[in-house]
C-alpha cells in the first residue's frame, strides 16, 4: 500500500480576549489509486511549525492513513466541542482536488466503498456551519480545474498537479447533505490557491516541491504578513500578504481568491513575539545548465559567476538549454531566446533575473497590486495588454520595464520634477488605476514590468532609467533601485508577462 498523507489545518488564532490555539494538520502526498503528490507533506510540517512558533498550544499532526475522512471528521467535532463562542478555526487542505470543490482524500475511488473518502464542498460547509459563532478560515491548497495559465515547457521539471478529473461517482456511499453557499456562513473565510478553472502545479521552492499558498501562509505565520509590525495581524494585512507573494513567486501562473464576509480589519493573528529578522538568501538566482558534465559546468561557474550550479539538486530557478540559446524558468516558461553564444548576453539575463528576485524581496512586506488584462497567458508578436496599476495612498508613481535580455524600458513618468518645475506632473490621483497599454513584441520571452509607488520622488532612480533606456544594464539599475528605496516609504510591484513570436 502507498504511503498516503493529507494535508489540513484547523486552528484556533490568537487574537484580543482569546485565550489559546489549537490546530489540527493534514497532508497527503500518496494515494493508494491516484498518482502521487510530491509536496503536500512538506507543506503540512511547514504550516505546523509555523504554527507552534505563533504560539498554538497543541497542534495534531494526523498522515498516512491516519488521515482518513472519519479520522478528520472526529478532530474537527472535537475542535468544535472545545471552542468556545468568539474563538476561531483554520482549516487547512494541501492535496488533491477534484470537480465541483471536491476535496480528495487517500484512499479515494470512484465506486464504493472508497468513495466516501471525499469531502464535498455542501459538507464541508455543514462542518463549517455547527462552529457558528467562531471565526472559520479555510486554506485551500488544492486545484478544482485543469486549465493551465500557461503550457510548460517539456524541458522544465516534472511537477504534479493538484487537480484529478474523475469520473463518475459509482454507487455513493456519501449521505446527502443539505446544500449552503458561502453567503449562508458569514463566519467563513476561504483562502483559495486558485482559479475556479486553474490547475495548481507544485512548484519548486528551496529546492523542494512545494504548494505555492502553504509555503506563502506559512511565511505569514511566522510574522511576515503584519506589514505595519504593531503585532496584530489582520485578515486584510494576510490576504495582501498571500494573495500578492503567491503571484509573484508562480510568475503569475498561480491567482489565489479569498472569499469572506468579514471585515479587513478583523485581527486574527496577535504575535507572540517579534518578527525575527531573516538573512537574503537571494544573493544571486541559480542556473542549472542542461546536458553538461561536471567539468563543463564548473568552466561555465568560472566563466559566468556563483549563479551556474553543479548539479539539478541544488536550489536553481532558471534552466540554459545551451545547444538551443534559451533560458527556461523551473516553472516551465522560455524566459529568453539568445541571437548567439555571447557569454555577455548570457550574463545579462542572469543579471535580469537577480535584479527581479532583489525586487520581489523589496516587495514581500511592501507589495503593489498590478492586473494583467485580459490575462497572464502567453501574447504572441502584436497582440495587445493592459497593466493596471492599484496607486492606494502613494501618489508618486515610476514604472519601468526590464525585457527578457535586460532592456531597461523607462515608462513613467515622462520628465522629471527638476526639469520640468511641476511636481504634480509626478502624481498619479490616488486610489486609482494607474493603466499602461502595451503589445507583445521583440525580444520574446519574459518581460518583468515594475511599477513603484512612493511618498516622494525617485529623482535619482528616474536619473539612472534614463540613462539606461533602451539599453541592457540590471546590473547597474539593481543597484541604483536599492539606493533609491533606502529608508522611503514605497510600495513595489512586479509583473511578468510572457510573449512569444
Amino acid at each position: 500500500m502507498r504511503r498516503l498523507l493529507f494535508a489540513a489545518a484547523l486552528i484556533v488564532w490568537w487574537s484580543p480576549g482569546w485565550a489559546a490555539s489549537f490546530a489540527l494538520v493534514i497532508g497527503i502526498n500518496d494515494y493508494q489509486h491516484l498518482d502521487a503528490l510530491q509536496g503536500a507533506v512538506a507543506d503540512a510540517e511547514d504550516v505546523a511549525e509555523a504554527l507552534r512558533g505563533a504560539g498554538a498550544i497543541d497542534v495534531q499532526v494526523l498522515t498516512d492513513g491516519d488521515a482518513n475522512r472519519m479520522a478528520i471528521a472526529a478532530a474537527w467535532q472535537d475542535l468544535v466541542r472545545q471552542t468556545k463562542t468568539g474563538a476561531s478555526l483554520i482549516f487547512s487542505f494541501a492535496g488533491r482536488g477534484g470537480p465541483d470543490d471536491v476535496l480528495l482524500l487517500a484512499g479515494f475511488t470512484e465506486a464504493g466503498p472508497g468513495n466516501g473518502e471525499r469531502i464535498t464542498r455542501d459538507q464541508l460547509f455543514a462542518w463549517f456551519a455547527e462552529a457558528a459563532g467562531r471565526q472559520v478560515f479555510f486554506l485551500g491548497d488544492t486545484s478544482h480545474g485543469g486549465a493551465l495559465i500557461r503550457a510548460v515547457d517539456s524541458r522544465a521539471p516534472a511537477m504534479a498537479r493538484r487537480f484529478t478529473a474523475h469520473g463518475a461517482i459509482i454507487d455513493d456511499t456519501l449521505p446527502a447533505t443539505d446544500a449552503r453557499t458561502i453567503k449562508d456562513l458569514p463566519h467563513v473565510t476561504l483562502v483559495l490557491a486558485s482559479g475556479y478553472s486553474e490547475a495548481i502545479p507544485e512548484m519548486m521552492i528551496d529546492s523542494a516541491p512545494r504548494g505555492a499558498l502553504s509555503w506563502t501562509v506559512a511565511r505569514a505565520l511566522e510574522g511576515r504578513a503584519d506589514v505595519n509590525n504593531d503585532g496584530a495581524m489582520t485578515l486584510g494585512e494576510i490576504a495582501d500578504y498571500v494573495v500578492e507573494n503567491v503571484r509573484i513567486l508562480s510568475e503569475r501562473r498561480h491567482h489565489p481568491r479569498i472569499v469572506t464576509g468579514m471585515l479587513p480589519s478583523t485581527v486574527v493573528m496577535t504575535l507572540v513575539a517579534p518578527l525575527a529578522a531573516t538573512p537574503d538568501k537571494a544573493r544571486w538566482v541559480g542556473v542549472y545548465v542542461l546536458g553538461v558534465e561536471d567539468e563543463d559546468a564548473q568552466t561555465l561557474r568560472y566563466t559566468i559567476g556563483p549563479s551556474i550550479v553543479l548539479s539539478a539538486s541544488v536550489a536553481h530557478e532558471l534552466i540554459w538549454d545551451r545547444d538551443k540559446l534559451q533560458m527556461i524558468t523551473t516553472a516551465g516558461d522560455v524566459a529568453a531566446t539568445l541571437a548567439n553564444d555571447d557569454i555577455r548576453q548570457l550574463r545579462r539575463v542572469i543579471d535580469k533575473w537577480n535584479l527581479v528576485a532583489a525586487v520581489r524581496a523589496l516587495g514581500e512586506r511592501h507589495g503593489l497590486r498590478t492586473r494583467l488584462e485580459p490575462g497572464d497567458g502567453l501574447y504572441q508578436a502584436g497582440e495587445p495588454m493592459s497593466l493596471k496599476v492599484h496607486m492606494g495612498e502613494r501618489p508618486f508613481l515610476t514604472l519601468f520595464s526590464i525585457a527578457a535580455d535586460g532592456t531597461a524600458d523607462f515608462m513613467f513618468p515622462y520628465v522629471s520634477a527638476s526639469l520640468s518645475g511641476d511636481e504634480d506632473l509626478l502624481k498619479v490621483p490616488g486610489n486609482t488605476n494607474y493603466e499602461a497599454v502595451l503589445r507583445a513584441g521583440p525580444p520574446f520571452g519574459a518581460d518583468h514590468v515594475i511599477a513603484i509607488t512612493s511618498t516622494t520622488t525617485l529623482v535619482g532612480l528616474h536619473g539612472t532609467l534614463r540613462l539606461i533606456h533602451g539599453k541592457p544594464a540590471p546590473k547597474l539599475l539593481k543597484k541604483g533601485l536599492l539606493m533609491a528605496l533606502d529608508g522611503i516609504d514605497y510600495r513595489i510591484g512586479i509583473h511578468a508577462r510572457y510573449t512569444a513570436p
